[in-house]
């Protein structure tokens, strides 16, 4: 399961980077965090999409 692992560790640090850039952008204006937010749930959209296929290729290399 590689790469289902590293596709957690990357969602682990795209955690820690929103977070952080929630804490830079708090005091910004309303559009910079709109567009912070925006590109964030693109990035989890992303990072979900690539985790799901990550378990199916794990499932399938594992049965293979």
């Amino acid at each position: 399961m590689p790469y289902t692992l590293l596709i957690l560790k990357l969602m682990g640090a795209q955690l820690v980077i929103n977070f952080v850039a929630t804490l830079i952008t708090s005091g910004m204006r309303p559009s910079i965090n709109v567009a912070r937010r925006k590109i964030m749930q693109a990035l989890w959209a992303i990072s979900g999409f690539a985790f799901i296929g990550a378990v199916v290729w794990d499932v399938f290399k594992m049965f293979k």
